[in-house]
């Protein structure tokens, strides 16, 4: 009777211990499965920070300025530019929406959002808001949004901008480095097209 008592008991401290290995075993894969889960997460809001953190890099091509003309409702005096613009290679496409354009002269400081695109060259009829027209659409093309591939001409109405007069713009995408452009625009200008950048 004792070596069937002992067998018992010796079964039942295996058992015992089976259950604990099973606990111990079952509680690692649930440590193991959350705590990857938690880096996967932390993997993928690293990698959605490190792609906000790619610059919308706009390479400003020319900017035009017009409506000098002696005859034109602001002689000597710019009333409209425009900028076309393109992406630098291994930039991320730049969201218009979100993209604010600031404009600093000798006496005002001029802010402007994006207002609509067109579907021929036009002007806004806004100090406030600029409009864009796609002198070339890339094959990533979407209405709002310059991609790569696509060349863009952006057109603001300023304040008045005078002869021989300090200019500096500011593009400032959501995220990413902003394009800063500095111009000084000529003596005398009488033409109702003016290149005011680049300067030759």
């Amino acid at each position: 009777m004792k070596s069937w008592s002992n067998r018992g008991i010796m079964g039942l401290g295996a058992l015992i211990v089976f259950i604990a290995v099973l606990l111990i075993v079952g509680v690692t894969g649930i440590i193991l499965l959350t705590s990857g889960g938690s880096l996967q997460q932390k993997s993928q809001l690293k990698a959605m920070e490190g792609k906000k953190g790619v610059s919308s890099g706009l390479e400003v091509v020319s900017i035009i300025g017009t409506n000098a003309h002696p005859t034109d409702s602001t002689p000597h005096q710019l009333e409209n530019l425009h900028m076309m613009v393109r992406l630098l290679p291994g930039t991320i496409s730049l969201n218009l929406n979100t993209t604010l354009i600031y404009i600093e002269g000798r006496d005002f400081q001029q802010t402007t959002v994006f207002n609509s695109s067109c579907s021929s060259e036009c002007s806004s009829s806004s100090t406030h808001s600029y409009m864009v027209y796609y002198l070339k659409e890339g094959t990533h093309y979407e209405a709002g949004y310059v991609n790569l591939g696509d060349v863009a001409k952006l057109s603001i109405r300023t304040n008045p901008i005078r002869e021989d007069e300090d200019i500096k713009i500011h593009i400032i995408p959501p995220h990413g480095p902003q394009t800063v452009i500095k111009f000084q625009t000529p003596l005398t200008m009488v033409d109702r097209r003016i290149t005011v950048w680049p300067t030759s």
